[in-house]
């Protein structure tokens, strides 16, 4: 699926839409002069409030349609308040659901916009039953041969099928899912409520996947949301510091590594620079431009904000203090923003020292387990992020 070898691609059909120009001369271009004038006008509370750099790095690596919509909420905003409320709306309902895998429950920041209820209520009546791994296996077996038994980036070939390609570098290989799973999994009505309102903002700032490509969570296994990486490169990609960027020639992309992304896995990239995707079985769409382009916006922001940094360190010290600090020290609303709700009896246990109460049988038996006995984080929040 990947021509690493070539950079001639398969179409010529140009895709610029998706391959907006990201640069500070475009974003002065491209943000209306009153967004701007609002932005200047901003006072911040503190040395720590980055509301104005969040909002202008949102807008700048957001498409020409969602860049329209944050601008429509930044003016509607207005006041210094509704700003900050704006921005964590942006951080718990969009970048940190999309960054934590499974942060499916992650608290989020009511966005102040107006008309947010009516969007949620309709996404509600579309939201109904919690989608399950059970055909991973047939939908892995698809992808393979989709694409050519391979992974995409590295162009390694599946250790399973080395009987078939004895003179190749083979690799284990997994199917990636470009927009996560954990945003089509809940398993209560809070969760529910949690998964529609990150939906509504993904909606919101990212419109093309609703008025182009009709996809939901119910989509989630769909072939255009799947692609083969090798298991080191699709840590990678889960935690955004591997992405794949559109350039003007369809599903012809340019690999981008972040910081953090491990160094010892460069030799795997190939060199360059370009990945092509093509159809080795017809019967299969290639993975969608529309979601890749969500999956590099996405890695694009936590990078320029320092959010990306931000969401794995507050893992790491919760993980590695085994809870929180008993100096007091630990941020708790930042760690409820990466962490679940499911959490936060825990939380509140120990940072009041209060003992907790004995659960009837019937509660141990229904709620499943987030923590264990030390505190530390469940292994589906440990997936895609850094190593401590």
């Amino acid at each position: 699926m990947a021509d690493n070898r070539s950079m001639q691609p398969n179409q010529a059909t140009s895709y610029s839409d998706l391959s907006e120009a990201t640069t500070d001369v475009t974003l002065f271009v491209e943000m209306p002069g009153d967004v701007r004038a609002t932005l200047n006008s901003y006072v911040p509370l503190d040395a720590n409030d980055d509301t104005v750099k969040l909002l202008r790095e949102t807008f700048k690596y957001l498409p020409s349609g969602g860049r329209f919509h944050l601008a429509e909420d930044i003016i509607q905003a207005g006041t210094h308040y509704k700003l900050r409320q704006l921005a964590q709306s942006v951080v718990t309902g969009l970048l940190t659901p999309m960054k934590v895998a499974g942060a499916k429950t992650a608290e989020i920041t009511p966005s102040p916009r107006l008309g947010i209820e009516d969007s949620i209520e309709h996404l509600a009546s579309m939201t109904d039953e919690s989608m399950t791994r059970g055909p991973q296996q047939q939908l892995r077996e698809d992808t393979l041969r989709r694409d050519g038994n391979k992974c995409v980036v590295s162009g390694h070939y599946d250790v399973q099928s080395e009987e078939l390609y004895p003179d190749e570098v083979t690799a284990d290989l997994e199917t990636a899912h470009i927009v996560p799973f954990a945003l089509a999994k809940f398993e209560n009505d809070d969760e529910r409520r949690q998964i529609i309102a990150v939906w509504t903002n993904i909606f919101r700032y990212f419109p093309s996947i609703r008025s182009r490509l009709n996809f939901y969570y119910q989509n989630i296994n769909s072939m255009e949301n799947v692609l083969m990486l090798s298991q080191p490169l699709h840590k990678q990609f889960g935690r955004f510091s591997l992405a794949l960027e559109q350039t003007d020639t369809i599903h012809q992309y340019r690999v981008k590594t972040f910081r953090r992304f491990a160094k010892g896995l460069r030799v795997f990239l190939p060199e360059s620079g370009i990945v092509t995707m093509t159809a080795h079985d017809g019967r299969f769409p290639l993975p969608s431009p529309i979601l890749l382009q969500v999956h590099c916006a996405v890695a694009n922001i936590l990078h320029a904000t320092g959010r990306g940094e931000k969401i794995d360190q507050v893992l790491c010290n919760y993980d590695a203090t085994g809870g929180l600090a008993s100096d007091g020290s630990t941020n708790v609303s930042q760690l409820l923003s990466v962490t679940k709700l499911a959490l936060l009896p825990t939380i509140r246990e120990r940072s009041m020292n209060l003992k907790p109460a004995r659960p009837k049988s019937s509660d141990v038996q229904k709620r499943p387990t987030r923590t264990t006995q030390t505190g530390h984080l469940p292994n589906e929040l440990k997936e895609n992020r850094i190593e401590c």
